[in-house]
């Protein structure tokens, strides 16, 4: 039979709609042979082009599925013909229709789907040699299906993913065709399309490597777009499995070889974006182990990726920057990767130069990030109303995401550009969340977790902190934490529980690695939130007691910590709960005085967290603490979380009874004795012992009675003991200038800086911390504050009247007495104090009876043996010439001494006269010669109070009852040497010089000390001008077991116009110069102990 047309005039052309009307049916000849059937048939088909899709559906439904149908399934065919010559015609006719959408998706077409597959996959057997056109029809209907969602879903429930693989891996006909294919759809479905077929997957990738590797033409970036599509929306492979295959290292070479030719633009985008993928997948530390220099050619790309990002952003708007989308994604991938490898050692081992030009450009593609999303902020009025599914929010989210990358560890640069764009990133945040909870759509966008680290860093800087709770994110961050909980707590009860010896199963890495990809990124989003609201808790007090965010907060740990606990896999998870809610429980602890059944579950699934960090069974030495083994693992992430919760434990036991019985009805304070006395010193860890000893002094304030019982029940008193022994040896030990201060005050010497140091602490203990960092070699000048133990630094003015109204009694409570601390108080009057009844009787008896029924204290009353003060000062002695002893004033005096005797006796008429009378008055008195030296000795100062000679021969007032020898100390068994002695003008100064009942006399009193041996004092000396003093001191103490121990101490003397003109140098011309001495006037003190310099900024 022949069809009803006339080929010289096509009914099906366009116009003729109603010629087709009236067609009921279409009659093919099929009694000529195959190659004149094909004929017609292309020339149907290129006339068909011309149709539009309206005459192509009609005439699609004048021939009728059924007769194509019959024709695809049909087994039997004329004699002498091909036996695909039905099939060929059908799919001859079929892909005629290829372009109608509506034809495309129907039904019908969709079922001959398994025939199509059926052809492809069997294109290589001998049956189909002469039939390779009717392949590329098949190929032509699959790649019209595929091209609607619809049809896509409708090929891969038919196996075609697995098919097509399986054509291109084995090089099958037009399997140019089907990897297109496999290419278009991985890129519509997206990650998800490889779940469960990762072996092919992994063939098809190693295939088209290779193919990309090997290829010498053009076709070379075609299959290099290729590849970057599959690693781009491949499943995650193991990237232990990938290190063992060849051609990662290949793909990476060549690549690097491409980038460092001279190619086109197009040709460089796609390069970089293959190898933004594939090192998103290996990682860099991988990239730098392969190629002839791989630090240069990683800088390379860095900067490349940078170049493209500012050049691709600046100065241009959102809308001219998503033109370049899709190269602009692949450089931020390298960017984000450079950014988290650099808080790496890899990162340490480029030199300066080369990390300073890696920094450099990140800031500035950085910089152009924050530029064009200002810009946006400013275009569509600090709102986003976007739809989530246009490429606009899509670009704004990668770029929001490359910015949280960067600030989660750079936070110190463009502080102010950060601020300017914060309200935005907040505001796209919470809109991009809001979306995510309807789960309208999936893989959507999440820049919110992308900007948790980033949060974390910047709740710990006021500026933006501050922005963050004006834009409400606590109540953003609490609604996401609900959200993510909820995902990780569906996950985690579809999960077996874990054994409790999972530690010591034996795991191989790729197994280790399959199960960290399994779990959930809630996980660690829970945690990250966790961290920014312990910056807000620390920093925002105030907030924290009063926001009911934050009260939320502390219930949702305490009512979610219970779950976790059991959980032996979750335990940074556990530590970031507990932690967290101690830092929130501070704050709250009116609310859980009594401690409900909730709160003491919380409490004790933290103190397990904390107990059960450390113990002594697991280690190879048995009197060693070390970390758990259930820790070990995770301890980074956890030792600053340890730490941070015993000090939140200690704060909240302060205020909560209840939890300090608990902790002690446990067990752990016995615990952390027995390990503390147990251990030896140096098995551990110094700050671990300061946390277990600070915990325990909490606990024992919290509660002394309950609590002192138990430390010394377990060793407190011979633990303290220790500690304290321990402390006086090691207390500088592990003191010591890190290396950048140590390298900056290098740096500042050799460029002709000078360097004072100035320390406020006590001496001798500030000497030592010097005299152990070594700062005497960095410094050019050491500068302590005077210093004195019972008066301030400040000397008093020079004023007799000054504070006379100044007694003790005033400021602390002293007995009337003796003025001692008086801790008993008069019952009569009330306002008086004693230090024993004793005390209180004698003062009684002399006058209090009389004025203790007085309201209020009489003044006057003071102590009774309270004494004046006076300033003492030092000075070196200087002997005189006899001949010249007498001062003009004394000479002056001695004349008035003798007109006035001359006035009153007449009879003495002269100097001899005068003095042989004094003679014969003392004649019968015994010469003693000590106390003439004595006499002699201080009779050039008389009012000296104190004498210090180190070492010599003390000064007898007589050589009466003086002894012989001085014996050793009783102590240590050493020879005591004399140190100083006390003058008997003290008790004139003192007023104790009464010789009446209870009074006080005595000659000399002499103090001998047994431990400083000796002091050298050394003078260096340059160009003839004193340049270091040091003083070396030689102690012996035996009661512990110091022999001939000796310690330095230094300091670099300045001359004062010297110092003037470096400070003149320093600060310049304009600037108010003043010297003081001693904190007084240089013109009121004539040798000042050290000299203070005042610089001042005149106005302008």
């Amino acid at each position: 039979m022949e069809t009803t047309a006339s080929p010289a005039t096509p009914f099906y052309q366009a116009g003729n709609h109603d010629n087709l009307q009236r067609i009921d049916a279409i009659f093919f000849d099929l009694d000529n042979t195959l190659v004149p059937t094909r004929a017609v048939d292309e020339r149907v088909c290129n006339e068909a082009d011309e149709c539009d899709q309206h005459s192509l559906k009609l005439l699609y439904d004048a021939i009728g599925f059924n007769f194509l149908n019959r024709l695809l399934k049909s087994t039997e065919v004329p004699q002498d013909c091909p036996p695909f010559i039905y099939k060929s015609i059908a799919l001859s006719i079929v892909s005629c229709f290829c372009g109608v959408p509506e034809i495309v998706e129907s039904d019908s077409i969709l079922s001959i789907i398994p025939v199509l597959l059926d052809i492809v996959s069997t294109s290589d057997t001998e049956d189909m040699e002469d039939n390779l056109m009717l392949v590329s029809d098949c190929y032509t209907c699959i790649q019209a299906i595929a091209f609607f969602e619809s049809g896509r879903k409708a090929l891969l429930s038919q196996g075609c993913l697995l098919k097509l693989t399986e054509v291109y891996v084995e090089e099958m006909f037009r399997h140019d065709q089907a990897l297109q294919l496999l290419v278009y759809i991985s890129s519509k479905e997206g990650k998800h399309l490889w779940d469960g077929h990762e072996e092919p997957f992994k063939q098809l990738v190693k295939r088209l490597a290779n193919d990309f590797n090997g290829d010498t033409t053009e076709k070379k970036f075609e299959l290099c777009k290729m590849l970057a599509v599959f690693l781009s929306n491949g499943p995650r492979l193991p990237v232990v499995e990938l290190q063992k295959e060849d051609w990662p290292q290949h793909t990476l070479l060549t690549l690097e070889s491409i980038l460092c030719s001279r190619i086109g633009t197009s040709q460089r985008d796609s390069a970089l974006q293959l190898i933004a993928r594939l090192l998103e997948i290996m990682g860099i530390g991988w990239g730098l182990k392969f190629g002839p220099n791989p630090r240069q050619f990683l800088l390379l790309l860095v900067n490349l990726a940078c170049v493209e990002v500012r050049m691709k952003l600046e100065d241009r708007t959102l809308e001219q920057a998503i033109e370049s989308a899709d190269i602009l994604v692949a450089c931020y991938s390298v960017v984000e990767l450079f950014i988290t490898f650099m808080t790496s050692q890899g990162f340490l081992d480029f030199d300066a130069k080369q990390r300073e030009q890696a920094y450099c450009a990140l800031k500035g593609a950085v910089g152009s990030i924050l530029a064009v999303l200002h810009q946006t902020d400013e275009e569509f009025s600090h709102e986003w109303t976007i739809p989530v599914t246009d490429r606009r929010t899509e670009f704004v989210c990668a770029s929001i995401r490359i910015l949280g990358s960067w600030l989660a560890e750079e936070t110190s640069s463009m502080k102010e550009e950060v601020c300017a764009v914060l309200p935005f990133i907040i505001t796209v945040c919470s809109r991009m969340y809001d979306e995510r909870k309807l789960g309208t759509i999936s893989d959507m966008p999440d820049p919110l977790r992308f900007m948790l680290p980033a949060f974390c860093h910047l709740a710990a800087e006021d500026a933006p902190r501050k922005i963050m709770l004006c834009q409400k994110l606590p109540q953003l961050l609490y609604d996401y934490l609900l959200y993510q909980w909820s995902i990780f707590s569906k996950w985690l009860a579809l999960q077996p529980t874990v054994a409790a010896d999972w530690l010591h199963v034996h795991t191989t890495p790729e197994e280790e690695d399959v199960a960290e990809a399994n779990r959930p990124e809630s996980e660690s989003a829970i945690i990250l939130v966790c961290g920014v609201f312990m910056n807000l808790a620390v920093l925002e007090p105030e907030l924290v007691a009063t926001d009911v965010v934050f009260a939320q907060l502390l219930k949702f740990c305490i009512t979610n910590l219970q779950p976790l606990v059991h959980r032996q896999d979750f335990i940074v998870l556990l530590g970031n709960v507990a932690v967290l809610g101690l830092l929130l429980l501070r704050h709250h602890t009116w609310k859980y005085a009594q401690g409900d059944s909730a709160a003491f579950r919380y409490i004790q699934g933290t103190v397990s967290f904390l107990w059960d960090a450390h113990n002594s069974e697991e280690s190879c030495d048995s009197l060693s603490l070390v970390i758990s083994l259930r820790y070990k693992r995770d301890w980074p992430d956890l030792a600053e979380l340890w730490f941070l919760g015993m000090q939140g434990l200690s704060n909240v036991m302060s205020k909560l009874d209840w939890i300090v019985e608990f902790i002690v009805d446990s067990g752990w304070p016995q615990e952390m004795m027995k390990s503390l006395s147990r251990i030896v010193a140096g098995a551990i860890d110094a700050n671990t012992r300061t946390a277990y000893e600070d915990f325990l002094c909490c606990l024992l304030r919290a509660q002394p009675a309950k609590v002192r019982a138990v430390i010394l029940e377990n060793r407190g008193r011979h633990t303290c003991q220790e500690v304290y022994e321990v402390w006086k040896k090691l207390r500088y030990t592990y003191m010591t200038l890190d290396g950048p201060a140590a390298n900056l005050l290098s740096a500042l010497r050799k460029h002709n800086y000078t360097i004072g140091l100035i320390t406020n602490g006590p001496s001798r203990s500030q000497w030592e911390k010097i005299a152990q960092i070594g700062a005497e070699d960095y410094f050019d000048s050491i500068l302590l504050a005077k210093e004195n133990e019972f008066y301030p630094p400040i000397d008093p003015p020079d004023d007799p009247d000054w504070k006379k109204d100044l007694v003790v009694s005033k400021f602390t409570k002293v007995c009337m007495v003796c003025g001692c601390l008086g801790t008993k108080l008069c019952g009569g009057c009330r306002n008086v104090n004693y230090c024993t009844k004793d005390h209180q009787v004698l003062h009684w008896k002399n006058g209090h009876k009389m004025l203790c029924k007085e309201p209020v204290r009489v003044e006057g009353e003071d102590s009774m043996f309270t004494l004046p003060e006076y300033e003492i000062i030092i000075e070196d002695e200087k002997i005189e010439d006899k001949a010249s002893k007498l001062s003009s004033s004394d000479e002056t005096e001695l004349k008035e001494f003798e007109k006035i005797l001359k006035a009153k006796n007449p009879t003495f008429q002269d100097d001899e006269t005068i003095t042989e009378s004094l003679e014969e008055s003392v004649a019968d008195v015994q010469e003693d010669k000590m106390f003439l030296k004595f006499k002699e000795k201080i009779d050039s100062y008389p009012d000296q109070v104190l004498r210090y000679g180190k070492g010599e021969t003390p000064l007898w007032v007589s050589d009466s009852n003086t002894p012989s020898s001085v014996p050793d100390c009783e102590y240590c068994g050493s020879e005591r040497r004399f140190e100083f002695q006390i003058m008997p003008q003290m008790l004139n100064y003192l007023q104790l010089d009464s010789i009446s009942q209870g009074g006080v006399d005595w000659g000399t009193l002499l103090i001998y000390a047994n431990h400083i041996v000796d002091i050298k004092t050394s003078v260096l000396n340059v160009n003839g001008r004193p340049t270091l003093v040091t003083m070396d001191y030689i102690m012996n103490i035996p009661t512990m077991g110091i022999e001939h121990e000796s310690f330095r101490l230094s300091y670099y003397p300045h001359r004062l116009d010297e110092f003037k003109g470096l400070l003149k140098e320093a600060f310049g011309e304009a600037c108010k110069h003043t010297v003081f001495g001693d904190f007084k006037q240089l013109d009121e003190i004539s040798d000042p102990a050290f000299y203070i310099h005042l610089v001042e900024k005149l106005p302008e």
